[in-house]
């Protein structure tokens, strides 16, 4: 009797389909189907082999190899260098370094740059770009390359933040916001690694976010993004280490800035804070009224995130993540060492009005917010997602309030402003006054 274990694959290449179409169990063919099967001494020796690469790795962690260097002036490539951050990060890196700065910004923001004493010359190279699209990524990296021979630091500092629940998101507005602060920034370090892996030397610095470690309520997709930027620069980092190119990720929290004036919210997002029967009214108003908070009262400002930039980028050995500011140390500690159970309870707890969460009546204190002021929309395609900004009356910053209007009676539903010819990108919703308690 034949042994059936043979059939009539036993001719055929490890492998290798038989001729007839038939599925035939070869186990030697699947890696870890064959590791099951190897015998006591063969994992023994993958044992004993898997020990000394983990010394290896040890001695040479020890002996601390001599970093990767350049001479002469490095050429920085930082995208959203208008304002911000980014505007801190040139003027440091014009006043402390001879780098040269390939400084970029939308279009239309370009003029900033003259308002702010940044013209070009010799050290800097003034160039429009949407880190969204792929015809201006390429010309920035291109005109680098002609102007300097290339980019030996990249600083993906450009971003946008949209506001939003979950369920309030469309696909669109979704792909936006990881276009912006995702794949934008994926793409570019793409187009500057082959020049800095050849000369076998770099430096890419990631801009993320206390919002890419702990996520925060109506800010899920903008948390995602983060996400996202930590977890492909983790592998980056791993990737490229064998040609002396380091990957860092900074990661700012609140800073006493307007910021929180410029974020973007979905139309749903927008609706919902427009009627207080809205399921989710109560988490938009509450945390607009928290984050607006924060960034106000904080002391940390754009130029302490800026030298901490600026020291990454002259650093011998930049690590993986490095803080932006105290409190996102704090939170990236109470992450790492409290139980997760407790970590997000004491999350939950510092939520504003989180026990009302939920509830279709609206909170007393309407006060905290005024009509919202339109915004132009984020340069690129047609098809983006219309976008809204909501504005505080706390904000010491931005264009003046809108003129008084007639009181509306108490308990009337709010009203929808259709945009003037002159705003054609925005709805602006004005909220009733406030009830007061005698």
């Amino acid at each position: 009797m034949s042994d059936p274990t043979q059939g009539d694959g036993a001719d055929r290449p490890r492998g290798s389909a038989p001729s007839d179409g038939s599925n035939v169990d070869d186990r030697s063919t699947v890696p870890y189907l064959a590791w099951r099967s190897a015998s006591p001494v063969t994992r023994l020796a993958a044992l004993l082999r898997g020990v000394h690469n983990q010394w290896r790795a040890l001695v040479r962690l020890v002996r601390r190899r001599r970093p990767p260097t350049k001479a002469g002036p490095l050429t920085v490539l930082l995208t959203g260098a208008s304002t911000g951050v980014g505007l801190e990060v040139a003027r440091q890196l014009l006043a402390t370094t001879p780098h040269r700065l390939v400084l970029t910004a939308r279009a239309q923001s370009l003029p900033r740059f003259a308002v702010e004493g940044i013209v070009e010359g010799p050290r800097v190279l003034l160039h429009a770009l949407d880190v969204t699209r792929a015809e201006d990524r390429e010309a920035v990296v291109n005109a680098a390359r002609e102007r300097w021979g290339g980019v030996d630091v990249l600083v993906n500092n450009a971003a946008v933040s949209y506001r939003a629940v979950v369920e309030h998101v469309r696909d669109d507005e979704a792909h936006a916001q990881l276009d912006a602060n995702f794949f934008g920034p994926m793409a570019l370090t793409r187009l500057v690694l082959p020049h800095m892996r050849e000369q076998r030397f770099g430096r890419i610095v990631n801009v993320s976010s206390v919002g890419g470690m702990t996520a925060m309520p109506t800010m899920a997709i903008y948390s995602a993004s983060k996400f996202a930027l930590e977890g492909a620069s983790e592998a980056l980092w791993y990737e490229v280490r064998p040609w002396g190119i380091s990957v860092t990720l900074v990661r700012p929290g609140f800073i006493n800035s307007d910021a929180f004036l410029k974020v973007y919210f979905t139309d749903q997002g927008v609706a919902a804070l427009a009627d207080p029967s809205d399921p989710y009214f109560q988490h938009y108003f509450s945390m607009n009224a928290l984050i607006e908070a924060l960034m106000t009262l904080t002391f940390f400002r754009p130029e302490d995130v800026a030298e901490t930039i600026v020291a990454t980028i002259g650093h011998a050995r930049p690590p993986l993540r490095v803080a932006g500011t105290w409190d996102a140390a704090l939170f990236d500690l109470l992450r790492r060492f409290l139980p997760s159970w407790l970590h997000q309870r004491l999350l939950v707890a510092g939520l504003p009005y989180v026990w009302r969460w939920g509830e279709q009546a609206p909170i007393v204190d309407r006060e905290a917010m005024l009509p919202i002021a339109p915004a132009a929309p984020p340069e690129g395609s047609p098809e983006r997602p219309t976008i809204h900004i909501l504005r505080s009356p706390l904000s010491r910053v931005g264009p003046a309030p809108s003129p008084p209007r007639a009181p509306a009676a108490v308990g009337s539903p709010p009203s929808v402003r259709a945009p003037a010819p002159s705003e054609p990108h925005d709805t602006v919703v004005d909220l009733p006054p406030p009830s007061r308690r005698a």
